[in-house]
């Protein structure tokens, strides 16, 4: 949905190494990066886990559900 499109958008360039660093720039995504941050936290620590895993590391459903012993389809389900 919408707001899982715009958390991952955020979660790239938050973590990307060649981010812009200008002042505004930098200054809109820390406030992005904080409310992303609030959001990821009042998740459950399993839905934590699972976003952090696809968003933030880039892994696939598939990785995701080997790594913590779920079904790709509870991932997926919970993403």
């Amino acid at each position: 949905d919408e707001q899982r499109a715009i958390l991952r958008h955020v979660a790239y360039h938050a973590s990307r190494p060649d981010a812009d660093t200008s002042t505004e720039d930098a200054v809109v995504l820390n406030n992005y990066t904080e409310l992303l941050e609030t959001g990821v936290a009042q998740l459950p620590a399993q839905r934590q886990r699972i976003f952090r895993l696809r968003s933030q590391q880039g892994f696939s459903n598939e990785e995701v559900a080997e790594m913590l012993q779920l079904s790709a389809t509870t991932v997926k389900t919970q993403y």
